[in-house]
């Protein structure tokens, strides 16, 4: 239907909720005030355009937020279904304070959908099992306290995979995401131009890393985390970080995908850190960390090119460039990678 408006406010409860078309433009929903919703698998087809959703807001009588519980079910947000004329783009979800977005997994943009936007803001939080980008220009941001408590804003997942190329997240100040696998490639496809930012003192917690990914076929390419500014965190949760990584798939590429910390950002906690890692089918070529000014990194071990077998993993750079780079173990691997120190400590 066209323009639904779908609210759920002031303690007021919806559950089994199914059946629901955004096939139009401009519709709304709105958990508010305390409003619980709770739906499942295939409740919402959202796949027009131009569609906002809020949950925000406490109930002023008894305390209990506004959430939205997907009943360990899963939600395409900004589906292209093009056999029900579905667009998806531009659509907006917003978790602001006092609201919850639960217990189920999310992909954002399905099957092609541009231009979504989740916000987790202001103290909101959104608690998935596995947290997906199934097409491109899509956004995740992160960031804000709660106004009165102070509360950081949250996203914690299972998993955050792209599946499709050129998607974003930012983690701002006050927004925490943490994850068990941080896929910036695909968990299971290659993928490329992904970008993680955590910036301004956002905090990230995950192992995984840009064009990692599992075993099926695409090249990686391109993809980026970038930790900058003061208190900013990636923390690595005592797991291995790839920095490019296709040899869960023969004939894969990955290539010129990158780390960078400076300005006060900090990437630690990592187990073993790979700035390439890829054999004669998969080679890795051209990854790079880079350790700029004020930056710092620490880790048990970091290699630069990891090769399984063969020569096809070349070009790989750990660049030191006036920051700190902390590890029990550093070495340059197979022939043709590289450690480079300007100005930085190691």
């Amino acid at each position: 239907a066209d323009s639904v408006v779908f609210i759920v406010a002031d303690g007021a409860t919806a559950t089994n909720c199914t059946g629901y078309s955004f096939t139009g433009s401009g519709s709304r929903l709105s958990v508010l005030d305390g409003g619980q919703l709770f739906t499942g698998n295939g409740a919402f087809y959202i796949g027009g355009a131009n569609d906002v959703f809020t949950i925000a807001g406490t109930n002023a009588v008894n305390g209990r937020p506004a959430v939205w519980n997907l009943l360990s079910g899963s939600m395409n947000f900004g589906d292209h279904d093009a056999s029900v004329g579905g667009m998806g783009s531009n659509h907006v979800l917003t978790v602001g304070t006092g609201g919850i977005l639960t217990n189920g997994s999310i992909t954002i943009g399905a099957r092609g959908g541009m231009n979504n936007m989740l916000i987790v803001t202001n103290g909101g939080r959104a608690t998935l099992g596995t947290l997906s980008f199934g097409g491109s220009n899509n956004t995740l941001w992160i960031g804000g306290t709660d106004p009165a408590s102070g509360a950081n804003s949250l996203l914690a997942d299972t998993i955050c995979r792209f599946d499709v190329s050129s998607n974003m997240v930012t983690v701002a100040g006050g927004g925490v995401l943490s994850n068990g696998t941080l896929y910036v490639s695909g968990q299971y496809l290659g993928t490329s131009w992904n970008t993680v930012i955590v910036t301004n003192g956002g905090r990230c917690y995950g192992a995984g890393g840009p064009g990692y990914s599992g075993n099926q076929a695409g090249n990686s390419i391109g993809n980026m985390v970038v930790v900058t500014g003061n208190g900013s965190l990636w923390n690595g949760s005592a797991g291995t970080i790839y920095i490019g990584n296709r040899t869960g798939y023969s004939g894969a590429t990955a290539m010129v995908n990158s780390v960078q910390v400076d300005a006060g950002g900090v990437l630690t906690n990592v187990a073993t850190l790979y700035v390439g890692y890829g054999n004669s089918n998969s080679p890795a070529i051209s990854n790079q960390l880079t350790v700029g000014a004020g930056g710092s990194v620490y880790a048990a071990a970091v290699t630069a090119g990891y090769t399984l077998n063969g020569s096809n993993t070349v070009g790989n750079t750990v660049a030191i460039s006036g920051g700190l780079l902390e590890a029990n173990t550093l070495t340059c691997g197979a022939a043709g990678n590289f450690i480079t120190n300007s100005g930085g400590i190691y």
